[in-house]
């Protein structure tokens, strides 16, 4: 294409390429269709080989008009001005990015009554936050540069406060890894937080009125501190000591919209977070957790967010567990008792595949933790009340993975308690804000300290933000891609949900207890390492004889996760993927040969002659589920082995290889090594008595003087 002089903007995981022309280059482009369609072959095709094949793949060609880049809400706008947050292509350079906001900036003072309020020149996420005329905001939805008009960020949060309860008389002093919240502002009015919760500022730094904090930010932060108060009310376990929070504030309540919080006005959100996750991280904080989601699921075909893209960005530099929520269902969607079209009780969980239930930017973002909901109780207080969704089974509200292909990564990662919603079959009502099934958070007035009654992947994220707190605490120097291995390894999903709960929850609701614990019948084995792009690395996995022999219910599982550059443009967002294969009954030097005789990913795109020699599909390969086709190119990989035999004749140890590759477009100088982090688990379910643990950590000590990895594929 770009022969022909089509600038190429970007490409989705559609396969969809958007192409800016100027007047010269589209009647070129028509006369080279015009020859394509007169020609009979390639052959009789006045043009290239590639050309030809690049146009047979073409199924279509579309303007992309206005209604492409309005945002549905902004189709409903009545009164103007109205703040507007203009999205600019992204650029190869940042000239580039500038001489596109240069034709942004014309057009908003040449329409009168519009006003720009901030910009952002990043290639990436170039943005233009402006206060637009009707007549402003009509020629930007036909300015070729533009990619998207939006409203600024809004999010509806929950206002109920059904019922009182007391907390504790004394509760602990903080103690472990620091968490960064961003949210709203911080009310220093509960006891409960008093010492535990900090307040960390505002952003950006340079405004200087803000709206009074919502309880949106103190139920967050308490959530993230104490994890959970929904069975310390109950008496069924103690108060837990809390981890410190530091509070950036981030939003406001949105004067114009009851229950919701905002994007300050006419500022740059990408860079409000961008200043408070780094002035969080400077104060100590190693695990971030940020509820904030857009109100609606991205459009068909949209790409990453600029917000989605600063977060992946800033995970990989600053190498810390971030936490994020997927979403809630929009309001808009919800009427009676129906959401999107479905009955919320009849219908559930099946609307939850509707595409409109799609994961809510910046949820998407590859290289954190996307959190979703689950119930934690569904015995309603409410007389007659039942609810919806059955203990550890996805909320009614939650978002999901629908409507991901395979070049996004699969999302949410990881499930954990949010809220339920309460059905009366005989009133055929729909009660939301049952005290008994919604979460319990800390009041913002602190009278009375704990309050239940609210709902939303928004308090699922900080117990999970609070979960990876605790690994950091117990594992000081594990990297952040580690502690997210640790975190999918330990988690499970109930066995009585849905067949396709992968993608309502992820992996699940991880455990403190396995993530952070190796005892018994269960040995659980890490690695922090780094290989060269495009290579394989191969680890040695101790199997002790006494654990393959006899029958008995036993799992293998393994947890990779890592954080590869990413680009908005590409349809391949992030720049890099990896695999897993796991093989037995060889030894060291068979396993060697094996991985050694594959051409690297490199290898096979520079000479297309050579031979790819299949890894053993014979029982010398243990079969994982999901295999690797079905994990796309997420950066949170898990696959298991589940089995009532293992051969101890097949050998004492099995191997592990890793393999990375790079995306076909990756021209990154940089990008020359992948770091990751792997926790594999050996249990014997069968068998509570057998030490797994104790076996394992023997044969480890026996490998001490031995090598343990073996790396092949790359240089030198």
């Amino acid at each position: 294409m770009r022969g022909e002089e089509l600038e190429v903007l970007a490409e989705n995981e559609e396969w969809t390429y958007f192409v800016l022309v100027d007047e010269n280059a589209r009647v070129r482009f028509l006369e080279t269709l015009q020859r394509y369609g007169s020609a009979q072959s390639q052959v009789e095709f006045a043009g290239t080989k590639s050309l030809y094949d690049t146009i047979t793949t073409i199924d279509a060609i579309e303007p992309y008009g206005p209604d492409d880049r309005l945002d549905p809400q902004l189709l409903d706008v009545t009164e103007y001005p109205v703040e507007v947050v203009i999205r600019v292509w992204p650029s190869a350079t940042r000239q580039e990015a500038r001489r596109r906001l240069q034709t942004v900036r014309q057009i908003i003072a040449a329409a009168q009554g519009s006003e720009l309020l901030s910009e952002e020149d990043d290639p990436e996420a170039s943005i233009i936050v402006s206060s637009l005329s009707q007549r402003g905001l009509d020629l930007l939805s036909r300015t070729s540069v533009v990619e998207r008009l939006t409203e600024p960020l809004h999010m509806t949060i929950s206002a109920q406060q059904v019922a009182e309860y007391s907390g504790p008389d004394e509760p602990s002093s903080p103690a472990g890894a620091l968490i960064g919240v961003l949210d709203d502002g911080l009310v220093k009015a509960n006891a409960l937080l008093d010492g535990v919760v900090e307040d960390g500022g505002s952003f950006p730094a340079s405004k200087t009125s803000w709206q009074p904090p919502s309880a949106h930010g103190v139920s967050v932060a308490s959530l993230a501190a104490f994890f959970d108060f929904e069975d310390v009310v109950r008496g069924l376990r103690p108060l837990l000591n809390p981890h410190p929070v530091i509070v950036a504030r981030v939003v406001e309540p949105d004067p114009t919209r009851p229950n919701s919080v905002r994007a300050p006005s006419g500022t740059i959100f990408e860079q409000s977070v961008e200043a408070a996750i780094r002035s969080v991280v400077a104060r100590g904080a190693r695990v971030v957790n940020m509820s904030i989601n857009e109100e609606h699921g991205p459009q068909a075909g949209e790409l990453p967010s600029p917000l989605t893209f600063t977060l992946d960005r800033l995970v990989s530099e600053l190498d810390i567990v971030l936490v994020v929520s997927a979403g809630n269902i929009a309001a808009s969607d919800i009427y009676g008792d129906h959401i999107l079209g479905m009955h919320v009780s009849v219908d559930y969980p099946q609307y939850l595949s509707n595409a409109r239930a799609g994961i809510a930017h910046p949820g998407g973002a590859a290289n954190a933790i996307t959190v979703g909901s689950i119930a934690h109780y569904q015995d309603a207080s409410t007389p007659n009340y039942q609810g919806i969704a059955a203990p550890d089974h996805p909320s009614p509200f939650t978002r999901t993975g629908v409507g991901r292909p395979s070049p996004r990564p699969p999302k949410p990662d990881l499930a954990h308690w949010g809220g339920n919603w309460a059905w009366n079959s005989h009133l055929r009502t729909v009660h939301i804000g049952d005290p008994a099934i919604t979460s319990i958070v800390a009041s913002r007035d602190g009278s009375p300290e704990l309050e239940p009654g609210h709902d939303g992947t928004s308090l699922a994220s900080p117990r999970v933000a609070h979960l990876a707190a605790e690994v950091r605490t117990e594992y000081p120097t594990a990297t952040a891609n580690l502690v997210r291995a640790l975190l999918a390894l330990s988690a499970d999903v109930s066995a009585s949900a849905p067949a396709d709960a992968r993608r309502f929850v992820g992996w699940g609701r991880p455990s403190r207890e396995a993530a952070i614990e190796s005892g018994g019948n269960r040995a659980v084995m890490v690695a922090d390492s780094e290989l060269p792009c495009d290579t394989t690395e191969i680890h040695r996995i101790p199997i002790p004889s006494e654990y393959a022999t006899g029958r008995s219910r036993r799992r293998i599982r393994i947890a990779v996760a890592f954080d590869p550059p990413v680009r908005r443009e590409r349809r391949e967002y992030t720049a890099g993927t990896m695999s897993l294969a796991l093989v037995r009954a060889v030894d060291e030097a068979q396993a060697l040969d094996i991985f050694r005789r594959q051409p690297t990913p490199q290898q096979r795109r520079a000479d297309s002659t050579l031979d790819h020699h299949s890894l053993p599909q014979d029982r010398r390969r243990l079969k994982l589920t999901p295999s690797t086709g079905d994990l796309g190119r997420s950066t949170l990989i898990r696959a298991e082995w589940r089995g009532v035999l293992l051969d101890p004749d097949d050998g004492e140890e099995y191997y592990l290889a890793i393999s990375h590759q790079k995306a076909g477009w990756t021209g990154l100088g940089d990008y020359t090594s992948q770091r990751y982090g792997l926790a594999v688990e050996l249990v014997d379910e069968g068998r509570p008595s057998l030490q797994v643990h104790q076996l394992v950590d023997a044969q480890l000590r026996q490998m001490a003087t031995a090598r343990q990895r073996a790396r092949i594929g790359g240089p030198s």
